[in-house]
């Protein structure tokens, strides 16, 4: 994949923020100042986190907090793949989890949009941060948001995902090697991935994913752990600690 330098510098930036995220409030004020955002809202809403940002240029990014072991509803999210329609939103059936989270926090959400009326959205998330991120951006498109996603699960099916593309919704999902959420939940119960992927390999490289590379990165990820001790990769490739490691590197 062929990635202009500025698309990278946003990509690394926005991994950024998607990691300091998992922080609350008070102690994530100082790191997201050190990245040029201001606080604007930190919603926490029976387990559901995300936060509102805006920097020097009016730009406002929202931000959703990935999976925590230790929170029982991102668990449920995670596990919970029956589908629910999204409409009015978009076409297609999403993940009933995903969309339970988001629905969480969509009324202070809506009321942030209603009254604000941002016109430069970013919208970024890793791992059901990143579903969250998807299926917010995909109930905002008038807005002509940008998404950048990272350790993303599949969100909804082919018919969300062809309504998504109809609407030119620019979506940068980023994964990592053998990153384990990436491949759930599965194909065979109809979900898609949406975007433009942003692969690294083995080493943190940005690379094509073809079926060729695919392969030879599964099985150098999968020797490597194992000369770790390592059972499997698919869990240590989706840390977000990874993902800005590797994007930084490839600045």
């Amino acid at each position: 994949m062929i990635l202009e330098k500025t698309e990278i510098h946003k990509i690394v930036k926005m991994s950024m923020v998607a990691s300091i995220t998992y922080l609350d409030g008070k102690p994530a004020k100082p790191k997201f100042k050190e990245i040029g955002y201001k606080v604007i809202n930190f919603y926490d809403i029976e387990g559901a986190q995300g936060y509102v940002l805006k920097d020097d240029n009016d730009n406002t990014v929202f931000s959703f907090r990935g999976t925590e072991p230790r929170e029982f509803s991102d668990i449920k999210a995670d596990i919970y793949v029956a589908k629910n329609d999204n409409l009015p939103y978009t076409k297609g059936k999403v993940h009933r989890g995903f969309q339970k989270e988001l629905d969480k926090l969509w009324p202070h959400l809506l009321d942030y949009l209603r009254l604000n009326k941002p016109k430069n959205i970013t919208i970024t998330g890793h791992s059901l941060g990143a579903a969250i991120a998807t299926l917010f951006a995909s109930r905002i498109l008038d807005y002509n948001p940008v998404l950048y996603t990272f350790g993303s699960p599949r969100v909804g099916t082919i018919q969300f995902v062809n309504h998504l593309c109809d609407r030119y919704l620019t979506h940068y999902r980023v994964q990592n090697n053998n990153d384990i959420v990436c491949t759930i939940p599965p194909t065979w119960l109809f979900y898609k991935h949406h975007g433009q992927n942003v692969y690294m390999n083995t080493w943190g490289r940005i690379r094509n994913l073809t079926p060729w590379q695919k392969l030879k990165d599964k099985w150098r990820g999968r020797i490597a752990a194992l000369k770790k001790g390592q059972v499997f990769d698919g869990l240590r490739d989706h840390s977000m600690v990874k993902y800005v490691k590797y994007l930084t590197e490839n600045t």
